[in-house]
């Protein structure tokens, strides 16, 4: 690679680097794509896979998460290969905000630690505070303020004496939710005042559009409406200029709350729709992304693991390792996984429960529970074999898995019983839901396995609303589970006053 060539590739990744600052995250792909194509061009390896990377930083922050991680991980991949990891720490960074922002906190927080781990070994202070209140975020989203606050607390200072003043005022916003989640009302408005003069201070509109959104929800909370609208519609109005999915979904979904509040319900649907168009996006995004993302994973994990055992001289030892790591990798999931089904156990169903009632009630949001129950399947058992029972209830999960969204839990209640968990899901899209799944379960070609084969299902439908716990909740769905049997099977039984199975 000649010099003027180097000098070029240096330039779009730093012109990407300012873009992305300022939050112009299309710009700042279409820079790291110049950048990766004059990499690849001149050879230069390490430039390319660094490019790859702010590419797929850019695609994540703008919500289209299969592509940003494709990019990311291969960017990882390449740079292990290259024995360069620690360049690529900011990968590692945006990597787990993707799945901070599908929902799955836990590979989140293990991406995160290794960014931290990584920032620290190259002494890159910034970017320890960003991922400290990267961290920090992720423990608000599941009800651990205390956690969150330590994280946060060691980021603000931080990131204010690198100048990240809109990123300061992120991680401050974050404190004031950690403070809602502890009713320490007085502080989270501290906080919020302070989040929103530091937001203003910066330039990374991203970060002040989430803290407007943050400092909106919190003030319909209030029952200060009014401000609550203003706040959350100019938070739309920067994530709309931003293009970034994420952002639009939670102003819109902050609006419908604060009109419903209004009693103004026309205002209300406008944004509850909106806020489901986009999410609808987002899991379209998740789908693809159960399909692409396990390969990749592997083939990541794979490449470290690679570099790590190239160090091993013995072949024994290697060997080793790898039945340690499938050993571990087994007992996780046999922990929290039915073992015939796959579906969750009831142990992780008890805790996603407990977590999930008490976000309901805190935020006033539905959560409802079904239990289902395979319909006649002592007769199955008996005339076709326990082996088709078996063959049945595997199958009934993997229909009902292939129905539902990344943030329901379905889990084996015990024998051919199940209980799905649907978080921020009112009666009516219950009911629509349990209908579609009934139709797929009673239509799928069961007789193809055995002659004569049917096999139908009956679900009881409850919602938390005017529940005190979820014990309850549960009963509910049990008790209509059994009226669903007494009148006749194979059919959706809602509670008393809501819509019926045939009209969902």
């Amino acid at each position: 690679m000649d010099e003027s060539s180097g000098k070029n590739i240096q330039q779009l990744l730093d012109n990407a680097d300012r873009a992305f600052d300022r939050t112009r995250f299309s710009e700042a792909a279409d820079l790291a794509r110049e950048a990766m194509r004059a990499a690849e061009e001149s050879g230069e390896a390490v430039l390319e896979s660094l490019a790859r990377a702010k590419r797929g930083s850019a695609l994540v922050q703008l919500g289209l998460y299969q592509k940003g991680l494709s990019e990311l991980q291969d960017a990882v991949q390449s740079l292990i290969a290259l024995q360069e990891e620690a360049s690529g720490r900011q990968a590692y960074n945006y990597i787990a905000i993707a799945y901070e922002e599908l929902g799955d906190l836990e590979k989140a927080l293990e991406q995160y630690g290794r960014a931290l781990e990584l920032a620290r070994l190259e002494g890159d202070i910034e970017l320890e505070a960003r991922v400290l209140a990267n961290i920090g975020d992720a423990y608000v989203r599941i009800d651990q303020p205390d956690k969150a606050t330590e994280y946060l607390t060691a980021a603000v200072p931080r990131l204010v004496n690198a100048g990240r003043h809109a990123l300061a005022g992120w991680a401050e916003a974050g404190l004031a939710r950690a403070c809602i989640l502890r009713e320490e009302f007085d502080d989270a408005d501290y906080w919020f005042h302070k989040a929103l003069k530091h937001a203003e201070m910066g330039k990374a509109l991203r970060c002040k559009g989430e803290v407007l959104t943050a400092f909106g929800n919190y003030l319909t909370q209030l029952g200060r409406h009014q401000e609550a609208i203003e706040r959350l519609t100019e938070a739309l109005a920067i994530a709309e200029e931003l293009s970034v999915r994420w952002s639009i979904a939670e102003a819109n979904l902050g609006l419908a709350d604060a009109f419903e509040a209004t009693g103004d319900a026309e205002s209300a649907l406008e944004h509850f729709k909106e806020y489901h168009r986009v999410h609808h996006l987002m899991v379209d995004e998740i789908a693809r992304l159960k399909v692409t993302n396990l390969s990749a994973e592997i083939d990541l994990q794979k490449a470290r693991y690679d570099r790590e055992i190239s160090y091993i001289k013995s072949v024994e030892l290697a060997e080793a390792l790898d039945e340690l790591e499938q050993r571990k990798a087994q007992l996780e999931r046999l922990s929290i996984r039915d073992p015939l089904t796959g579906a969750f156990n009831r142990r992780y169903l008890d805790q996603c429960l407990v977590r999930e009632f008490k976000r309901a009630t805190r935020h006033q949001r539905p959560m409802c529970l079904v239990m289902a129950d395979a319909d006649r399947f002592k007769q199955i058992n008996d005339r076709y074999s326990h082996n088709v029972g078996d063959y049945v209830l595997a199958m009934v999960v993997e229909i009902m898995s292939s129905q539902i969204r990344s943030e329901d839990v379905l889990a084996r209640f015990g024998g051919e019983e199940f209980v799905l968990l649907l978080p921020h899901t009112n009666i009516d899209g219950a009911v629509a839901a349990c209908e579609k799944i009934r139709q797929s379960i009673e239509t799928y070609p069961w007789h193809k396995t055995e002659e004569g084969l049917t096999v139908t299902m009956s679900f009881g439908v409850a919602s938390s609303e005017g529940h005190d716990d979820w014990h309850e909740v549960l009963s509910e769905a049990d008790r209509r589970l059994y009226l669903a049997k007494d009148n006749g099977r194979n059919r959706v039984e809602p509670p008393p006053d809501s819509v019926n199975s045939s009209d969902a």
